[in-house]
């Protein structure tokens, strides 16, 4: 993991918590170290593509993958971030994501 603030990839949206994981299957390793379920192959692939590509060119995701990564990235985000708390915006976000 390395600390980014200003990238042009698709993750350069979550600068403001300065960690951003470089590859899925960090998310996923950091998931299953805590006992939570870790990313589906599918997932994996899916958030490497956005992991690695241009904002402008992100790739297209169907609802579930979108929430599923979605998800992940939360939960990995409330594991190195204490005072993350709850996201109260996401019921907002998920309904614009449909």
């Amino acid at each position: 993991m390395i600390l980014k603030t200003f990238t042009c990839n698709f993750l350069s949206n979550w600068h403001l918590f300065w960690v951003s994981p470089e590859t899925a299957s960090e998310v996923s390793n950091e998931l299953s170290l805590h006992k939570l379920p870790p990313l589906d192959s599918n997932a994996e692939k899916h958030l490497n593509a956005l992991i690695s590509s241009e904002y402008h060119n992100a790739p297209k995701l169907d609802r579930l993958s979108r929430n599923t990564i979605l998800n992940s990235i939360i939960l990995f985000y409330k594991l190195h971030i204490d005072t993350l708390g709850e996201i109260k915006s996401l019921t907002v976000l998920q309904e614009v994501l449909k």
